[in-house]
């Protein structure tokens, strides 16, 4: 009821919103933190425009609204009712006044057009993230997005963002996006229904079982933002899959992080690190869960010939 959360799912919940605040903090310039001033708020263009796509009734824009008081965050969502609730709880926190740093726009991912810097998307469902990520090339915007529901990017999988946004369930975009996937790795259309549906995952299952999900996924992000560097010039050293803390969170916790070199924003590294040196831990886990794949059935061979030993000294 109004989007209130208690016990574990708060927790998880606290663990996504805090991954993907972390992300947006680290690309902001110094002077963008701090309160804002009167003419600060009125200086239109010259903030930073945060979008936060299929933003609901406002999770992740409301606490970002009031961590950065001189930047601009827009919610963007279909339903009516999820922004009226979002400016319910935007009047408890003081943020519906005429100079309020928060905003609301009803309508599709596709019909926003005015320009922006950041853009969101926690767990838009399907195909919806790749609106977002478009949405984000387009505007040459840095991108923070966590995907859920890949299973959906199936050719025939029923996208419920897609039927509410279009009143037709027929697709918006065509997978695998990349020209390295379809061209250089030959992977079909039919063969990429395969690997989402493989990537679709919840919480549960077996170690080996989850591994091959895992990777799975990393293989379907991997496309989005080869396309993101193809189509829209990002640079490849500002792109990368990171990973939400603490892990359980949720089972889609992967999150894709892009970012310009110019305009208002920073690199969220250390320009003294080498890019080559910027290791994530999501991937360290998928070397780890792709050596235990291919180590598997050697590790069952050699089980099976100590078992094979243990029998024939008795």
């Amino acid at each position: 009821s109004g989007g209130r959360l208690s016990g574990r799912r708060a927790r998880k919940k606290e663990g996504q919103l805090s991954s993907m605040i972390r992300c947006v903090l680290a690309m902001l310039p110094d002077d963008a933190f701090g309160p804002a001033h009167e003419d600060e708020r009125r200086a239109g263009s010259d903030r930073i425009r945060i979008v936060d796509f299929a933003g609901g009734s406002g999770h992740l824009a409301l606490p970002l609204a009031l961590l950065l008081p001189k930047c601009e965050v827009v919610i963007v969502d279909l339903k009516e009712r999820s922004l009226d609730v979002a400016k319910e709880r935007a009047a408890l926190c003081g943020l519906l006044a005429s100079e309020s740093n928060l905003k609301t726009f009803r309508g599709s991912i596709t019909k926003y057009n005015s320009p922006f810097d950041i853009g969101l998307a926690l767990h838009a469902c399907g195909e919806a993230t790749d609106l977002v990520l478009r949405a984000c090339g387009e505007a040459k915007a840095a991108f923070v997005t966590a995907s859920c529901c890949v299973g959906k990017l199936q050719i025939a999988g029923l996208n419920p963002y897609v039927y509410q946004a279009n009143n037709d369930n027929a697709p918006t975009v065509q997978y695998p996006q990349s020209r390295f996937y379809r061209n250089c790795l030959a992977l079909s259309s039919d063969k990429f229904d395969a690997l989402a549906k493989a990537a679709d995952h919840a919480e549960g299952g077996s170690e080996s079982v989850n591994s091959i999900k895992r990777v799975a996924k990393l293989f379907l992000e991997t496309d989005r933002l080869s396309y993101a560097v193809e189509t829209y010039g990002y640079d490849r050293k500002c792109i990368l899959l990171t990973r939400m803390e603490p892990l359980d969170s949720s089972p889609k916790n992967d999150i894709l992080l892009g970012w310009t070199t110019s305009g208002k924003l920073k690199s969220p590294y250390s320009e003294t690190n080498d890019a080559n040196m910027l290791i994530d831990p999501c991937v360290s886990e998928t070397e780890r869960q792709l050596s235990s794949l291919i180590n598997a059935p050697d590790q069952a061979e050699s089980k099976d010939k100590e078992e094979s030993t243990d029998k024939s000294l008795r």
